[in-house]
């Protein structure tokens, strides 16, 4: 198959069938963010040792200090010197405990979620190629193929620690070869030190190469991981056109990416490259990668009513602003369990800062955002819907990231209301919050629900097809909640700070 077709059949996957690719690939970060729960309960457990060991104020006094002393021009040696002794004495064997292990549980849910999500997207593209419903497609790849994608994961890190391990012994080997003046000897030192590196490079290169096509021979070829595996590394030798054919559309990819990124810098709305990044261009690769290697296009019609173009598709918007609303009117527990927990977070923070006086002038309030703040409003927008679909998506793991992330946000409004004169606080946060914040607790919701879903489809009482229901109307909420949080950052960006001022100077008429 031309390069071209299946390009092509990339790029259309999302544009004519993004109902049944975006959902997917929405889920799979979702999988991802979940490694971010364990870090986060780290990081309240480690404040609460800190706090019930009475060490909390002394860390705030010297981040306090250690800040007015970078304004002031302070010694930078004594500013860090006394920011180590006080770590040196908060730092205890329970909290690097606690650390170490939230650490290795983020890295075991990181590559697990790697291969359910390698085997769900793959599974969900050649399911919207054979024209049945991508995401239940997906569903059923993932259930069936996560082991052995598994396996690839872990042969390909074995691969490459051992490839780089065995560089690295090979240059200390050099290292105590090396003879000469300390001038000389250092010069080659470093000679040798940036050529392993170029070599390094290109070990992990090639490893990736052969390692490139395995996701698809596991779902596609239904190999176990290891025929997977020696099945993408013959690849080179039988369809030489095919990886090659790969390797430059991924190039221009990295290179897209490069240039979308500086030009996002540029116009001040980097948050933008994020869903570019981790959605739109692996969807267009991995479609690419499946289309070439089952060497099928996309059909023009479908049969699926998942299938069709999704946000594209005329009158989708007011569709899943229908679907935000129904979902509130049929799943009130979830909800208010979504605003139990973002109030509990925020009773926490603000108890732990109620007693910090932080003064705020009114006149810094938005000071930040320029005088036409347009990237800030982009990057608040994305920022927030971003946010929503974590603890969206996220959530399906029994619903424990969606509870961790709404109590951690809860936390991190409380904190702020606590530290800032209450009337700033409410006249800085209300004009936008009123929208934003419920936009928040919906998404907070769907992610407890979806938690709900598994926990019924674990105990057999959801069929697979359900289950990929559940997600699309997930999906559609989410659709349903982008015109509240532009409406939101708009305000935020372009209005809090005149309507707080004004609300203050009201405030402070009236006492």
């Amino acid at each position: 198959m031309p390069a071209i077709r299946a390009l092509r059949t990339g790029v259309r996957l999302l544009t004519a069938r993004s109902s049944a690719i975006l959902p997917v690939y929405l889920l799979a970060t979702g999988l991802y963010g979940v490694a971010r729960a364990p870090i986060i309960i780290a990081g309240l457990l480690t404040v609460w040792i800190i706090d019930q060991n009475g060490q909390l104020g002394t860390l705030i006094d010297t981040i306090n200090q250690a800040r007015e002393g970078s304004a002031t021009g302070s010694d930078p040696a004594v500013v860090t010197q006394a920011m180590n002794e006080t770590l040196g004495s908060i730092i205890t064997p329970a909290i690097i405990l606690v650390i170490a292990v939230s650490v290795i549980l983020a890295i075991v849910i990181i590559v697990v979620s790697s291969a359910l999500n390698g085997a769900m997207t793959v599974g969900a593209i050649i399911g919207v190629l054979n024209d049945v419903n991508g995401i239940e497609s997906g569903l059923k790849s993932a259930k069936q193929h996560w082991r052995a994608m598994l396996v690839v994961r872990l042969v390909f890190a074995v691969s490459v620690i051992s490839a780089l391990g065995l560089l690295a012994v090979i240059r200390i080997g050099f290292g105590f070869g090396i003879a000469g003046d300390g001038a000389t000897a250092g010069v080659i030192s470093t000679l040798i030190s940036v050529l392993f590196g170029l070599v390094g490079i290109v070990g992990v290169v090639v490893i990736w190469v052969l390692f490139a096509f395995a996701e698809q021979a596991v779902v596609i070829d239904n190999q176990s991981g290891t025929e997977a595996v020696a099945q993408s590394a013959r690849l080179p030798m039988h369809r030489p056109r095919l990886l090659i054919e790969y390797l430059m559309i991924t190039v221009g990819a990295i290179m897209f990416s490069i240039i979308a990124g500086r030009i996002a810098m540029f116009g001040g709305v980097s948050r933008l490259i994020t869903p570019i990044a981790l959605i739109i261009i692996p969807a267009v690769i991995d479609g690419f990668k499946t289309s070439a290697y089952a060497n099928q296009t996309l059909t023009d019609k479908s049969t699926s009513s998942l299938q069709q173009g999704g946000i594209w598709r005329r009158g989708a918007i007011n569709q899943s602003i229908r679907a935000v609303v129904r979902f509130m009117r049929e799943h009130p527990i979830a909800n208010l369990g979504s605003v139990g927990c973002l109030i509990i977070g925020g009773i926490i923070g603000w108890q732990k800062t109620m007693n910090i006086s932080t003064p705020v002038s009114v006149d810094n309030i938005g000071a930040g955002f320029g005088m036409f703040p347009f990237g800030v409003f982009i990057n608040l927008a994305v920022n927030n819907w971003l946010v929503a679909a974590g603890l969206t998506y996220g959530g399906i793991v029994v619903g424990v990231p969606a509870i961790v992330g709404l109590v951690f946000n809860g936390i991190i409004i409380g904190a702020v209301g606590g530290a800032v004169p209450q009337e700033v606080f409410i006249a800085s946060v209300a004009p936008h919050g009123i929208i934003e914040i419920p936009a928040i607790i919906v998404g907070g919701g769907t992610g407890l629900w979806l938690g709900s879903v598994l926990i019924r489809a674990v105990r057999g009482d959801v069929t697979t097809e359900s289950g990929a229901n559940a997600i699309y109307q997930a999906y559609q909420i989410l659709l349903g909640l982008i015109p509240f949080f532009i409406l939101a950052a708009f305000i935020e960006a372009f209005l809090t700070a005149s309507i707080a001022g004004l609300l203050l100077e009201m405030v402070a008429m009236i006492l």
